[in-house]
């Protein structure tokens, strides 16, 4: 498995001030499946137990990356203007376009 490379400084410790013991606690429980810091047991290089482990830590990634910790903050914000912004007007527009009849035509 190759190893990765990644930004230090989007990493969760240089954002968060957190204790050396809560530090060493994550990394050794967590970082393996949870940041781009992965050492792989060498069975991990056997397949097919190799793809499967390679699964599991995407899958981990995909839900918590503290590699990627700061990139969290932009994606939250991109979140609201979704949530807050773009889907509010859209529905709107739908509404308006409903009390139009500009949609009857495409109505089941």
């Amino acid at each position: 498995m190759a190893g990765f490379n990644f930004d230090e400084s989007n990493d969760f410790f240089n954002k968060l001030k957190v204790s050396e013991e809560t530090q060493q606690l994550i990394k050794s429980a967590c970082y393996d499946c949870h940041s781009n810091e992965t050492v792989f047991p060498k069975y991990a290089y056997m397949q097919p137990v190799g793809w499967l482990l390679k699964d599991h830590i995407d899958d981990g990634r995909k839900h918590l990356n503290f590699s990627e910790w700061n990139t969290y903050e932009k994606k939250k914000k991109e979140l609201d203007q979704l949530e807050h912004v773009e889907r509010p007007r859209v529905s709107n527009d739908i509404a308006e376009a409903r009390d139009k009849g500009d949609l009857s035509e495409n109505a089941e």
